[in-house]
């Protein structure tokens, strides 16, 4: 009886210290499976796209405007025309800004997205911390800040995308710790 406690002990040990694998989920904002996190169209507006995106970087992201307001990113719908754009305001929104566009846009240019390199567009965190890349200039400890993140913590530096669960510095009120990412969003 001891001995199947034990083993027991000893297995469950093993699974709290065994880390999970950071899910990569390239958003596919028009995909027809029913897996798509995409919801539905909020606002369907006239507008224009400027230039490839740069909170992410992968050829359908643009950046773009409408009514006076830039949105980005914005996902170029793909196929001979080219000229509706969705704006989600983040991977797990489920409400979009449909942009349709008077010219069409030509992606050619645009770079590829590398997510062995790039930076994702938004990031979970182990606790279910959601963070979303902002453009900023700011420097925390000699770091640039990539994320917000709620309750006025920040995402710092590189991810270290070393081991199979990524992870980043975290800046907060109460100082600076590395924190595991669950997922990201290309």
């Amino acid at each position: 009886m001891k001995q199947r406690i034990l083993f027991l002990l000893l297995f469950l040990s093993v699974g709290v210290i065994q880390a999970e694998d950071t899910v990569l989920t390239l958003y596919r904002p028009y995909s027809e499976a029913e897996e798509s996190e995409v919801g539905r169209i909020k606002m369907s507006v006239r507008g224009s796209c400027l230039r490839q995106a740069t909170l992410i970087t992968r050829e359908d992201a643009w950046v773009c405007e409408a009514e006076g307001k830039k949105y980005e990113p914005c996902f170029i719908k793909m196929g001979p025309n080219r000229t509706q754009a969705l704006c989600p305001q983040s991977p797990w929104d489920t409400e979009s800004i449909e942009l349709l566009l008077s010219k069409p846009v030509n992606n050619e240019n645009n770079q590829l997205l590398d997510m062995s390199t790039g930076y994702p567009w938004g990031i979970e965190l182990g606790d279910g911390t959601r963070c979303l890349a902002i453009r900023s200039t700011r420097l925390i400890e000699q770091l640039p800040v990539h994320y917000r993140c709620p309750d006025k913590k920040y995402l710092i530096g590189s991810i270290q995308r070393c081991k199979s669960q990524w992870s980043m510095l975290q800046s907060s009120t109460q100082g600076t710790d590395t924190v595991l990412i669950k997922r990201v969003w290309f």
